[in-house]
């Protein structure tokens, strides 16, 4: 579905080009148009000249520039005034059309542009999960910390909000479920499209979408009454009084802004003064590489980096900790693996239960809506089920099934005995009516909860022996020490 929305916006003879190359949709981050100039993709965080027919750089012409420039307007340009001069056109899915020109200029402040002549498509990237790493900083004895997340553009800030929304609004094991108000000025978040978000927020979230962030979240707090207020990309001082003003209101802050570090942070005068005034609790830095929100390092409210003082304190005692309890280390995370994969994969198979109980989908449908948006290698499970099934090459559907479980999920860290149940499962799937489809997962979750309840007694245990170990290690070096 993302790639048809961004593939219908362009050209014909670019979007032929663009097949030609062979990629993978979910990997491209940028598409750059330059009339007169080579065709670039930016894709895996490199940079890809796109070649023709005759294997020669693929040029854009003036025409194809216009031609994406109608279709991103729905052949309306002039009802985009508002969004062209702020240098940029959002459409549906979140994707962001940058474009250059010729500025035109009204009491010294940009009105629109004309004479187009470049365009960057930046792809929108849904990423579940990513912002499961950040949650045990961003969490204080059970409440969420006022956070600021920071890096360079393209490092994926708002791809990490957007999965931090959408957690803090469904709740997870760090937090509660939270009323979580979304002002989302530029429809990045939650690429909205007629009002509603395309991206996954969350079923307690409220998006602003379109509204200047002061503005919105004023409108938010006044109107929704949200726990939480998430904005993209302050940068004001009317953004910084908005917030300040949030906070006052009792509602938790995240945020992100544009810095390579703390240290640049620090040089933006309205930075500094929040940073002085301590009125966020965490900073998130992340790093310029190809991971989406991967953190590269985290401050506290006085923007001092944690964890220095009590690491060098540690030291000793954590080498022996490690030492004595490896065993026991190891064996608890093999379980904790294992217990998020089943936690995963009753997600997806309650997915495939709503596709046929509500949407009633029939499985081919069903495995490509749901692979579209799953990580992987679930993701290649689902669109193998639903290639292998549009094939029709005469396999029964029992045969895909275990088939494409066992090629796809071997490695996927999920116990012996589960993959086998889930294998089976397909045995019964496909010869059944809808109503018996949903009646059949329904028995094979509840025998998946089973086994969930047994890892998490099991992990439990793991992780008892683990702190014991480390208590007696700890005696020993405090011991040896004095």
């Amino acid at each position: 579905m993302q790639k048809d929305r961004f593939m219908n916006v362009l050209p014909r003879g670019i979007r032929a080009a663009v097949v030609r190359e062979r990629i993978q949709y979910s990997r491209l981050q940028e598409l750059r148009l330059r009339a007169k100039r080579p065709l670039i993709l930016i894709y895996e965080g490199k940079e890809r000249i796109v070649r023709n027919e005759r294997d020669e750089p693929y040029v854009v012409t003036k025409e194809e520039v216009r031609e994406m420039l109608e279709y991103v307007s729905n052949y309306s340009l002039y009802a985009y005034e508002q969004e062209m001069k702020q240098g940029f056109i959002t459409i549906e899915g979140g994707h962001r059309v940058g474009m250059t020109g010729q500025a035109i200029i009204e009491n010294g402040k940009v009105k629109n542009l004309k004479f187009i002549s470049s365009i960057n498509l930046r792809m929108s990237h849904e990423v579940l999960g990513c912002a499961d790493l950040i949650f045990p900083y961003i969490i204080y004895k059970g409440k969420l910390c006022h956070t600021l997340i920071i890096s360079p553009p393209g490092c994926g800030k708002t791809t990490l909000l957007r999965d931090l929304v959408r957690q803090i609004s469904d709740g997870n094991e760090w937090i509660r479920g939270m009323a979580v108000g979304v002002v989302d000025e530029r429809s990045e978040i939650g690429g909205c499209y007629m009002g509603i978000p395309q991206n996954q927020l969350g079923i307690r979230t409220d998006v602003l979408d379109g509204c200047p962030k002061a503005e919105g979240m004023s409108m938010l707090i006044r109107s929704m009454s949200p726990e939480v207020l998430a904005v993209d990309e302050i940068g004001t001082a009317e953004d910084v009084h908005a917030i300040e003003h949030a906070m006052h209101c009792g509602c938790k802050m995240i945020a992100t802004a544009h810095a390579d570090s703390m240290e640049e942070l620090r040089k933006k005068p309205i930075f500094d003064r929040m940073v002085a005034q301590r009125q966020f609790d965490r900073y998130v830095v992340l790093k310029n590489r190809e991971q989406v929100g991967q953190v590269g390092s985290l401050f506290d409210s006085r923007g001092s980096l944690l964890y220095r003082g009590m690491l060098l304190r540690a030291a000793g005692g954590i080498l022996v900790i490690t030492a004595t309890s490896a065993g026991g280390i190891l064996a608890a995370e093999r379980i904790r693996n294992q217990y998020e994969q089943l936690k995963y994969l009753q997600k997806l198979i309650c997915l495939l239960r709503s596709e046929i109980l509500y949407a009633r989908s029939y499985l081919g449908e069903a495995f490509g809506r749901i692979g579209s948006k799953a990580r992987s290698p679930y993701r290649e499970w689902m669109s193998e089920l639903c290639s292998r099934m549009e094939e029709r090459t005469g396999t029964a559907f029992s045969g895909i099934w275990e088939n494409s479980t066992g090629k796809c999920l071997k490695d996927a860290g999920l116990p012996g005995n589960e993959l086998a149940r889930l294998a089976d499962l397909g045995n019964q799937l496909g010869i059944a009516d809808a109503d018996m489809q949903v009646k059949l997962l329904d028995l094979y979750l509840d025998e998946l909860s089973k086994s969930m309840d047994e890892l998490r007694e099991g992990m439990k245990m793991k992780i008892r022996l683990c702190r014991c170990l480390g208590v007696m290690s700890g005696i020993f070096v405090m011991i040896l020490l004095y």
